[in-house]
């Protein structure tokens, strides 16, 4: 007897496929850096509390020297299960620092009274990505009124919006990579030894990454403060 094959309804399965391409796209738009999953001999409250110092430059702490190139600072941000960190540095002119690109997002997993997991992961900062379509759209304005030939006119609106998008990326990536090593060094007292394994502090590969549902909440609830924090502007 020849199998049978379950009749799925075609709007379903293309709504499917809309949907998983839809959020895969968002995944590499939104994260800047693959994450990584931190294992410390340390509370939750302990690893606040080394990063709160490790935050603040000081000659006691000339270990941590190299945090601060270019006149960097970290921002913490407790939160319940976990923190957020920003940083900036001083421009290239020395009057203003740099905006803040990245967002890096620490969740702990207590796993004993004295072993916490934490898992680091770095997303652009909505308003940068916002930010990253105001020059090439003026800019999309000013082609688009000129007496061009339409062919030119697109490649040039495409290379304006892709440039613009490479530049914000690699510079959310670099706040992102910068945040990573900041808190692996800050807590690197505290690194557990796994037998076997040496110091339990590895990058995150694709097979560990969140699953889709909880990329889609993470982006929902960025969206959702962000609006909060402009909707009076």
């Amino acid at each position: 007897m020849a199998a049978t094959i379950p009749n799925v309804p075609r709007q379903h399965f293309f709504g499917r496929i809309v949907h998983r391409l839809t959020r895969r796209i968002l995944h590499r738009i939104w994260y800047v850096h693959p994450g990584s999953l931190l294992t410390v001999q340390a509370s939750p409250s302990e690893c606040l509390r080394a990063l709160a110092e490790a935050a603040k430059p000081s000659q006691q702490r000339l270990h941590l020297g190299n945090l601060f190139v270019d006149g960097r600072r970290y921002f913490l941000y407790p939160e319940q299960g976990g923190f957020r960190l920003t940083s900036n540095h001083k421009s290239w002119t020395r009057r203003q620092r740099s905006t803040i690109a990245a967002v890096l997002d620490g969740a702990f997993t207590p796993v004993s009274d004295k072993l916490t997991q934490i898992r680091l992961r770095a997303h652009i900062r909505p308003a940068y990505l916002i930010g990253g379509v105001f020059v090439p759209s003026f800019m999309t304005w000013l082609i688009l009124s000129a007496p061009w030939p339409t062919w030119l006119q697109a490649a040039l609106i495409g290379t304006l919006f892709g440039l613009s998008w490479i530049w914000h990326r690699l510079d959310a990536a670099l706040q992102a990579n910068e945040m990573m090593f900041f808190v692996h060094k800050a807590l690197e007292d505290f690194q557990a030894e796994m037998p076997g394994l040496g110091t339990a502090s590895t990058v995150v590969n694709g097979d560990m990454r969140r699953d889709e549902d909880e990329l889609a909440r993470d982006f929902e609830r960025e969206w959702a403060r962000f609006y909060e924090e402009h909707k009076e502007d």
